[in-house]
């Protein structure tokens, strides 16, 4: 999901007083903010950052639970939120796995930190390929405002000995699907690692529209959040949700093009009717 550190202004409704106090400020950026997080905005709060610090820190060391789920491949886990397994090898099957409950963390996404491990799988990055990807993202104007001379394969190294996951938005929430979104989590250095690009994960972002498809680098997860009344992840079943013509997917370009659109007339830009291809990171 994108995330925005400033949320684009809200339109309302012009204020007949001259004048206006504190609270009234604190309520209109509050409307803002849940205005953008029910459209499937990312707005990370000091709040929220501090609501889940303090669970993964509460929680003694040990394996990490979709660590425990994949080492079986005849064990089916249940309970919780289901989301799927997508391996880059198209010979080993889609799997159905499992978000444990919330454990009191409301309004957040859980999924990045709980996939996260996953991706902590000890591979270092290509110092010749993060060179040319850096080069070619700040000659297209992507990392305007980061300095090039902190980029270096030590420091991606460490990025990715901790895992780091990236969300790419197969479909954005809307009133037409209950204000649900359906999101690939992936290796955010995937391509730096020279993973595999995983087919299936890309033939999942054309049915929902993306023309270019984004190649997406390794294995994958796919899970759904619901943006209202608060954000929470909701059940993606493999088979029902995973099938090319499943019901979201038929409805999926026209709620990403409405989405953009909406997008668009918030932010001023035009013209632009998919998200950058995340995915290639």
């Amino acid at each position: 999901m994108s995330s925005l550190s400033d949320p684009p202004p809200i339109p309302t409704p012009s204020n007949t007083s001259d004048t206006s106090d504190a609270s009234d400020s604190v309520e209109d950026a509050s409307s803002r903010m849940e205005y953008l997080k029910s459209r499937g905005v990312e707005i990370e709060t000091v709040e929220d950052r501090q609501a889940l610090s303090s669970s993964s820190s509460s929680s003694p060391a040990s394996v990490p639970e979709i660590l425990k789920q994949l080492s079986c491949a005849s064990c089916e886990s249940s309970g919780g939120c289901s989301f799927a397994f997508v391996p880059v090898d198209s010979s080993r099957p889609i799997r159905q796995v499992h978000l444990p409950g919330s454990g009191g963390i409301a309004n957040a996404d859980l999924l990045p930190d709980f996939v996260r491990p996953y991706f902590a799988d000890g591979r270092g990055v290509d110092a010749g390929l993060m060179r040319d990807q850096a080069a070619k993202h700040f000659a297209a104007g992507a990392l305007q405002g980061l300095d090039p001379t902190n980029l270096s394969a030590s420091s991606m190294d460490k990025v990715a000995a901790l895992g780091s996951v990236e969300t790419f938005p197969l479909v954005r929430p809307a009133a037409s699907n209950g204000h649900t979104g359906v999101y690939v989590y992936l290796d955010e250095v995937g391509l730096l690692k020279k993973l595999a690009a995983n087919p299936r994960a890309s033939r999942l972002a054309a049915a929902c529209g993306y023309d270019p498809a984004p190649n997406f680098y390794g294995d994958v997860f796919v899970g759904r959040c619901q943006t209202k009344p608060s954000l929470r992840n909701v059940d993606f079943v493999v088979g029902e949700d995973t099938s090319l013509d499943a019901e979201w997917m038929k409805r999926a370009v026209r709620e990403n093009v409405e989405w953009q659109v909406e997008m668009n007339s918030l932010t001023g830009r035009t013209g632009e009717l998919q998200p950058l291809k995340d995915g290639e990171g």
